[in-house]
This record gives C-alpha cells, sequence and structure tokens, in this order.
C-alpha cells in the first residue's frame, strides 16, 4: 500500500541511479545536445590513437561524457534540416584540443578488440576563436597577477589552427563532424548555416593560392606583349612522349636537346600506370622545368593527341589530384616567363623521336636525330620530388606489436613514416591488441571502407596463434587466409613479417617447442609469399633476451623496436626502390634464423 502523497519508486530509483532527461527532436539547447554523468571507473581504460589510427592505451579513472549527436534529417513539413537525437553512447568527453585524433573506450577487462574502437573526430578549431580559450583559468589568473609561468604552459595549452588537418581537405563526411563538433562548443548556431571556413579551406584551394604567392613574390611588374602569331611545337622541335610500361618511361625533345625519366618501381601494378592523362603530362612538365627560359614570351600552340589532356591544359584544371600536382608547376612557368600556352588535338600524331628517348631505344634515337646531343639534360631536383610526392601508400597490421611501434616511431626523427617521405612513401599503422589471424580478413574489409588498396601491405600476425594448434593445421590457415587478403588486394604486394621470438608464450610453455615451431611457420609462409611475389622481413638482430624483450616476454623494449623499426625502414627502402625480395638477404633467399 501506498500512503496518499508518495510516488512508488522505481528499480533504477532503488538503485540510486539518476534519470536523464531525453528532448525531443526539434528543440535546440546546450542542456539537450550534451548531458554529463560522472562516473568513477577505476578499472576502465581509456585509448587514445594518433593521425594514422592505432590506440594508444592509458590507464586513469575517467569521467565518462555522455553525449547526444544530432543527425540531419529532412522535415516534410517546411523542408528544414531538423536534428534527431540519437541514442547515448558511453564515450569520453571532447577536448577542445585532444593531443591525439580521437577516443576509443575499451572494456573493464583490459583486452582490446576490434569492435571497441569508437573513433571521435578530432575537431578543427575556427581561425576566430579566441586564442586563449584552451588556457586554464589558473595561468590566466597569474598572468593578471604579474606572476611568473612557464611559457610552455602557453605553448601546449595554445589553439592548434588546424592548418594540418585543413590540409587534407574536408569533403561531405568530414564537413559534416566538423560541424557537429563545433555545434557541441557553439550550440546557439544554426543547422541551416553553411559554414564557409570549414567548406572553402582545404588542401587543393590553399595550393592553388599558394602558387600565385609564389609568383606575386618575385613579380617586378613588368610585362612583355607576347609574339603575334602562335608557334607549334614542331615549329620549336619540341617533342614529349610517354610510355605506358612501368620497365620504360617518358621522354621530351628540343632543338638537339633531349630528356628522359624512368618511371619508379613503386609505380609498377598501380593505377598511376594506368592514367595516360597523366603520364602524357609529366614530359611537357619536365620539358617546362628544362627550357622554359627558351620559351620566354612566346605563344606555344601544342598539339596532342589525347583530348582529355588537351582539354586539361586549356583548361588549366582537372578533377584529378594527381594531374593538378603537375598542373601547377606548368601554369607556374608560363606566368613566371610570360609564356602563353594552349593545346590542340591531332589524330594519329606521329612522334618516333620522343617515343624511342622513352623506350630507352638510343640506337633508333640516333638515327632518327643525328645531330641531337651525346648526353641527355639533367633531370631537376625539384622534378623528381614532384614525382615521388606521388604517394606509394604502405599499411603495416599487426598485433600490440605494431602498436607499440608506431607509438615509438612517433618519438623517433624519421616519425611514422620511418622516413621514407622523401619516397613518397605513407605508412599506415593498424596495430591491434591481442589480434589473431582470425581477425585479419575483417580488418582488411573494414580498412577498405576507409582507403584505398595500397602498394604494400605488411602482416606481422599469427604470434598469439602459434601454439593453439597443430603447427601443419595453423600454417594452411595462414595460407588460406593471406590467399583470401589478397583476393581483396589484388594489386597490392603481401609482405610477410617473420613471428619474433618470444621468452613466453601464450598456449605452452615450452620455449624450445615454440622456438621450432616459430621457425617452421615462418620458413613455410616466407616460401609461399616469395612464390606468389610477394616480400619477406627478417629480424636476425632481435634475440629472446631482456636486452629486447620486456619483462612480459613479448613486447619490445625500447632498443628492440628500433631494430624492428629500422628494418621495416630498410626493407621498405629496398622493395620500393630496387625490387629486392627479402631483407635482410645475407641469410640466402628465404631461410631464416
Amino acid at each position: 500500500m501506498l500512503r496518499r502523497g508518495t510516488k512508488k519508486r522505481t528499480a533504477s530509483a532503488r538503485a540510486g541511479v539518476r534519470r536523464t532527461l531525453v528532448v525531443s527532436k526539434g528543440v535546440s539547447s546546450l542542456k539537450s545536445v550534451q548531458s554529463t554523468l560522472r562516473d568513477v571507473r577505476p578499472d576502465a581504460i581509456y585509448t587514445t590513437s594518433g593521425p594514422e589510427g592505432v590506440a594508444i592505451p592509458t590507464p586513469a579513472t575517467v569521467s565518462t561524457t555522455r553525449m547526444l549527436m544530432p543527425t540531419l534529417s529532412s522535415n516534410p513539413d517546411n523542408a528544414v534540416h531538423i536534428p534527431d537525437m540519437l541514442s547515448w553512447q558511453p564515450r569520453r568527453a571532447i577536448d577542445p584540443q585532444p593531443t591525439c585524433d580521437n577516443t576509443q573506450f575499451v572494456s573493464q577487462t583490459g583486452n582490446v578488440t576490434i569492435n571497441d574502437y569508437l573513433p571521435v573526430p578530432n575537431r578543427i578549431e575556427s581561425v576566430h576563436e579566441n586564442l586563449g580559450i584552451n588556457v586554464t583559468q589558473s595561468i590566466k589568473e597569474k598572468i593578471l597577477k604579474g606572476k611568473y609561468i612557464d611559457l610552455a604552459c602557453l605553448l601546449n595549452n595554445s589553439v592548434n589552427t588546424g592548418s594540418d588537418q585543413r590540409n587534407q581537405g574536408l569533403g561531405w563526411k568530414n564537413y559534416d563532424e566538423q560541424y557537429r563538433l563545433r555545434k557541441a562548443q557553439e550550440p546557439s548556431s544554426l543547422w541551416s548555416n553553411i559554414d564557409n571556413e570549414l567548406w572553402l579551406i582545404n588542401k587543393d584551394l590553399r595550393e592553388d593560392a599558394n602558387v600565385w604567392l609564389i609568383f606575386l613574390e618575385h613579380f617586378n611588374g613588368d610585362c612583355y606583349l607576347s609574339e603575334n602569331a602562335w608557334i607549334t611545337n614542331e615549329t620549336l622541335h619540341l617533342y614529349t612522349d610517354s610510355c605506358g610500361n612501368s620497365a620504360l618511361g617518358c621522354g621530351a625533345y628540343f632543338d638537339g636537346k633531349w630528356a628522359q625519366y624512368k618511371w619508379p618501381e613503386a609505380w609498377s601494378n598501380m593505377p598511376i600506370m594506368k592514367d595516360i592523362t597523366f603520364l602524357e603530362l609529366v614530359p611537357i612538365v619536365l620539358a617546362m622545368f628544362i627550357w622554359a627560359s627558351n620559351f620566354k614570351n612566346r605563344k606555344i600552340l601544342f598539339r596532342i593527341d589525347n583530348m582529355a589532356l588537351v582539354s586539361i591544359i586549356n583548361k588549366r584544371t582537372a578533377k584529378s589530384k594527381r594531374v593538378m600536382t603537375f598542373i601547377r608547376p606548368l601554369v607556374l612557368f608560363t606566368m613566371q616567363h610570360n609564356i602563353q600556352f594552349k593545346a590542340q588535338h591531332i589524330d594519329g600524331l606521329k612522334n618516333e623521336i620522343a617515343d624511342s628517348i622513352s623506350r630507352f631505344q638510343l640506337h633508333r634515337f640516333r638515327e632518327l636525330a643525328p645531330g641531337a646531343e651525346s648526353v641527355p639534360e639533367n633531370n631537376p631536383e625539384e622534378f623528381r620530388d614532384l614525382i615521388l610526392s606521388q604517394d606509394v601508400s604502405v599499411w603495416i597490421v599487426g598485433s600490440s606489436l605494431i602498436r607499440n611501434a608506431f607509438v615509438h616511431a612517433r618519438s623517433r626523427t624519421g616519425g611514422v613514416n620511418l622516413g621514407l617521405h622523401r619516397r613518397g612513401v605513407k605508412i599506415w599503422w593498424q596495430g591491434y591488441g591481442g589480434m589473431g589471424l582470425k581477425d585479419l580478413e575483417s580488418t582488411i574489409r573494414k580498412l577498405l571502407k576507409y582507403e584505398n588498396p595500397p602498394k604494400y601491405v605488411v602482416f606481422h600476425i599469427a604470434g598469439n596463434d602459434l601454439g593453439k594448434t597443430k603447427v601443419g593445421y595453423l600454417r594452411n590457415e595462414i595460407k588460406a587466409t593471406l590467399e583470401k587478403v589478397h583476393s581483396y588486394l589484388p594489386n597490392s604486394s603481401i609482405v610477410w613479417s617473420q613471428i619474433l621470438p618470444r621468452t613466453n608464450w601464450r598456449y605452452s610453455e615450452s620455449h624450445d617447442s615454440m622456438m621450432r615451431c616459430r621457425l617452421r611457420i615462418n620458413c613455410a609462409i616466407a616460401s609461399f609469399v616469395l612464390k606468389n611475389g610477394g616480400h619477406y622481413i627478417k629480424y636476425p638482430d632481435i634475440l629472446p633476451n631482456s636486452t629486447f624483450l620486456k619483462e612480459d616476454g613479448v613486447h619490445l623494449t625500447d632498443l628492440g623496436n628500433d631494430i624492428f623499426q629500422n628494418n621495416l625502414q630498410v626493407a621498405l627502402e629496398m622493395f620500393i626502390c630496387s625490387g629486392s625480395l627479402t631483407y635482410p638477404d645475407n641469410f640466402g633467399s628465404m631461410y631464416i634464423s
């Protein structure tokens, strides 16, 4: 029986849990967007991930924040976008200036699984925000009182302008994410208004503007009138050509002088070799790099048999970002040397001189141009850098060893790209604690949702599976998994990173038996990968002792990580530049210690 004037206590009330009001859609206020529930969870672990998407564990007593993230929906009554409120999910509060890209929740057990990751994008600060927005109140009070403060405090708390992130380009998806994060900071802003700063400022726009800045920095204001008549490239004896074969390259010829460039090894079997428009543009830009001063104050009509390239040159723009990286220097050269440049389409153009140069047929070239220079022109360093700026993507996928290697790489001189950025290499580290062979296929499918297939994919797995089943069964399972992964990545080169020695194995206490199993698996998979056109990386200097392994007998010490990453760096560079199959190769073609 209840007394009059009293209410029946619900189960949640008896448990001491306070209910939180859920606001219906269409209501916009700070309370409806965010509601905080503070809960001390001493066993919880949060992980943060850096720019490459790998988690960094940070054990702490966490104060969680539950966010209502609105979505945009169409209202049939007034056609105005109204936010729908999603169900609450426990996440860490959005930090105005997080040290990493996102925050991820891991279960209280401490076991990290792939499904545990809940990415929260890093908010790009606006240029209109107060520069002191992230300076703590205590530091502000010290400044007002004239007390001494460490300058590093201001530097650590100062607002990041976000230029590095803006340069990556936003697009609809990232624009939507960033607008919601700004909405959380400024609830009074309207959903119907477009944020011009987020929408307009992107990498392409800034690079276009940079061309004008470079030109205006050295422009003295004088501009000479060009010649009245347009001169064809045949009149100038200017010819260019490219080959679509990765073993060949491109060539340019101008009035007895000539230049050639061989396509990088990393471009073989890559989509870039199928981009004929881009390949035909490269030697034209090479000619401008070398002989632009000879075309000063002239009007040049370039006759080309590629209709798409004719349109791009005449419009000075293209949808392809790859093509635009070469259009910009072409436009800059024409402005700096007062060259008027246009293209005209011509069918069945015979271009034997440049064709012989691009195919490296020197005997044929000498017969076609007997008066040409004996040696080619040196390719400018700026041109070579432009070529190498065409990204060679590498994925490194594995267990916590890869995750820890990524964290360690961030503090090294070469950074997360292991110093290979000079080769145009961009590495995407994907390390997951406890990852096993069964997780590999689903991980690759997930990664392909966010990135294009890489040129190289390095697998460092199966260490956590060793001893779980018989060696023969595990060997066949690894081969089947790699074949399945290769079906998802048909144009990618698979690199097998050998299983490292340990002093503590998950499924066995017999150290000698496990080391023999490790050797058998490494030899078998290395042979399988190499026979299928892949590569293999060995680590003969990493031994199973306390110098290279931590107390847990599994993870690497700082010295072990240095050796591990040095081998990765040199191996990838050799695979890309010289076509090597194994590294190091002083132990034979396949076999390992």
